[in-house]
């Protein structure tokens, strides 16, 4: 279609559009899930809609989606394809970045020198960083994924925590608080933490970061008995 012809480069009269001239052009590493997702197109009669890299005329290698549907005869022979074909570079170039972003972002909460927990709008955990697991007394950090975020807090507080993560979904900036937390040894100690909204994975949560101050509260309680 004149649409690939521009897309690649090419002029009508440079580029024979048959199965072994196109290809000829698509990058090495993508050809067997191409040859793969047109076999089984062909043979199941279904859309198809894949993305793989091609090449320009130029010689430069350009990230294209295509999808669509063959036209078969009367005696169920393929006649041609119908359908669109994108060039996506921009599209893949700017998901690479975001996802290098991304990986340097989460190595950066994981190497964070407090407990960092993340918990999806309905409160269970989506992430723990190993300063969370070691302040936790948890095994591993498999032990707070798909909990919900409340077994981290004593029961006094679940209800208050509830309302203050509904607060936080609806971007209302909320202050650093003390509360009493359970370790998942069942002991107990007194945190001060702050929380706010993120994006994880593309979907609405909650990002904490939590702190042990019970030795702080000791002492300040010891104080103030000694001033008493």
């Amino acid at each position: 279609t004149p649409r690939v012809f521009e897309i690649l480069g090419f002029h009508p009269d440079e580029l024979e559009l048959n199965s072994r001239a196109f290809e000829n052009l698509i990058h090495p590493n993508d050809l067997a899930h191409f040859a793969d997702c047109m076999r089984s197109h062909l043979e199941e009669r279904k859309s198809y809609n894949l993305e793989y890299r091609i090449r320009k005329k130029s010689g430069e290698y350009i990230w294209v989606r295509a999808r669509g549907q063959a036209v078969w005869d009367e005696e169920g022979a393929p006649l041609r394809m119908a359908g669109s074909f994108s060039d996506i570079s921009d599209y893949k170039r700017e998901d690479l970045e975001w996802r290098n972003s991304a990986e340097s972002f989460r190595d950066v909460l994981e190497n964070a020198p407090y407990a960092i927990i993340v918990a999806r709008s309905d409160g269970t955990m989506e992430f723990a960083n190993r300063t969370a697991v070691e302040l936790f007394r948890a095994e591993t950090v498999d032990q707070f994924i798909g909990k919900n975020s409340r077994i981290l807090l004593h029961p006094d507080h679940h209800e208050a925590s509830t309302i203050r993560r509904g607060d936080i979904l609806r971007g209302v900036i909320v202050p650093f608080l003390q509360r009493k937390r359970v370790r998942f040894d069942n002991t107990e100690f007194i945190s001060e933490s702050g929380a706010s909204g993120c994006l994880w994975n593309g979907e609405p949560a909650v990002m904490m970061g939590i702190h042990d101050i019970s030795d702080r509260v000791e002492a300040e309680g010891a104080l103030q008995e000694s001033e008493d």
